[in-house]
């Protein structure tokens, strides 16, 4: 364990414990307008209403019982913002337990990874406890960490609670596929896919059965969304429309600030496919890498599970990049899986998720309204930032070059590692 007892690496994560709830209490501020829309959603839960029958929601059902838990606490919303940062703060400690599991199981240092993720955290800033994405992130990683230890159908399980709280843990469903498949053969994957399965019917069961259209217009309502005004393809336009190349305005949307431009409703129409391509573009360049690899190496080596580490990571990222939405929050996302990258370009890797996230919380909420009065110094910091989300794609998918042999020596993992 590095020459560092157990005694000692306890030591070491409960001061960094201690270090994160200093930030998340004395630092960061609760509340704001997300907080009080989940409050508002757990007042009418506890009135006994339906969810998406009595009343709309945007968001999946596992996202309900997320912003429930801390009305138990308080019902004030006062209360309830003070209960649900200290929720926020739970999972953060138990993605910060199961990130050091995950980082020894990839060879990967725990300091390393501790001071990423502490690092990550003071970046994005206060957006962690205003908003619920650390959950849905968190689940990401214990699906991750359950894979790493083989605990296959664990990680289906958890991947399908976390895709029914927020859709974006299910960008990683082809990448266990692929790596599962490659393990053991198709036979490996089918419990996996009947767990992944049966445990999202469980979830959205009750709720079609009860109100089947508002539980559709949950998730048709994002895409009819229009072009968003942090979406890298409006930080295209409003580059051109600074050169006096084309008009791009920002309007007030239903939900966001949106982009008014004469290429933005088709960048909008397409961008469902830009994602398709980019996300099958990780998804093959990962079944690539695999190529060279026997069976039994695939479920033992260290290298391929920092491969899949790293692909998870980009998979999110591409996701990012090409959707017509970039809200601040989504850099939440990353945050868990963040200080597992690995590879030759992790110290750049590093260096740009961070300023990615500094520039992002300088956009917002320090200079929002200047970006949407387009302030040319908010409109550069926009630009810069996606500018840097792309090319973090491009380090990312050119991390392992397709086709490139990843195992050297299978590592070897005793019968009781094994049996988990």
């Amino acid at each position: 364990m590095n020459r560092m007892t157990k005694v000692q690496w306890a030591v070491v994560v409960l001061a960094f414990c201690l270090l994160h709830l200093l930030i998340f209490t004395r630092v960061f501020y609760s509340g704001g307008p997300d907080v009080q829309g989940y409050y508002q959603y757990a007042e009418k839960i506890n009135q006994g209403l339906v969810a998406y029958r009595d009343f709309k929601v945007e968001y999946p059902p596992g996202a309900l019982a997320v912003f429930y838990l801390p009305y138990l606490a308080s019902g004030s919303l006062e209360g309830y913002g003070t209960a649900f940062t200290f929720e926020m703060l739970i999972f953060d400690i138990i993605g910060m337990l199961m990130l050091v599991g995950a980082a020894r199981r990839a060879r990967i240092s725990e300091w390393f990874a501790l001071i990423g993720y502490t690092l990550a955290m003071v970046a994005i800033g206060s957006i962690m406890v205003q908003r619920f994405d650390m959950i849905p992130g968190v689940m990401t990683l214990g699906a991750l960490f359950a894979f790493s230890r083989g605990n296959y159908k664990m990680a289906w399980c958890v991947l399908a609670i976390g895709t029914m709280t927020k859709l974006i843990p299910g960008l990683l469903a082809p990448l266990f596929l692929i790596y599962q498949w490659k393990q053991g053969g198709w036979r490996s994957v089918i419990p996996g896919l009947a767990i992944f399965a049966g445990v999202i019917l469980v979830i959205v069961l009750p709720f079609v059965v009860h109100g089947s259209q508002g539980f559709i217009a949950s998730f048709t309502v994002q895409g009819r969304r229009p072009l968003q005004l942090e979406s890298t393809y409006a930080s295209v336009l409003l580059l051109l429309g600074s050169l006096g190349l084309t008009s791009a305005v920002p309007v007030q949307g239903l939900i966001s600030f949106d982009l008014a431009s004469p290429a933005a409703g088709l960048l909008a129409k397409y961008s469902i496919l830009f994602v398709g391509l980019g996300l099958l573009l990780v998804y093959g360049l990962f079944y690539r890498s695999l190529r060279g690899m026997k069976r039994d190496e695939a479920g033992s080596s260290h290298e391929m599970l920092a491969q899949l580490f790293n692909y998870s990571f980009a998979a999110i990222v591409v996701f990012m990049v090409t959707n017509k939405v970039f809200s601040p929050q989504y850099l939440v996302w990353l945050y868990p899986v963040f200080p597992l990258v690995s590879g030759r370009f992790r110290p750049a890797i590093w260096v740009i998720y961070i300023t990615i996230s500094c520039l992002t919380w300088y956009i917002y909420p320090l200079h929002y309204y200047d970006l949407v009065d387009t302030r040319q110094v908010s409109v550069d910091a926009l630009i810069l930032r996606n500018t840097l989300l792309v090319f973090l794609a491009f380090l990312l998918l050119g991390e392992q070059a397709p086709g490139t042999k990843t195992v050297k020596e299978p590592a070897v993992i005793s019968a009781s590692a094994q049996a988990e």
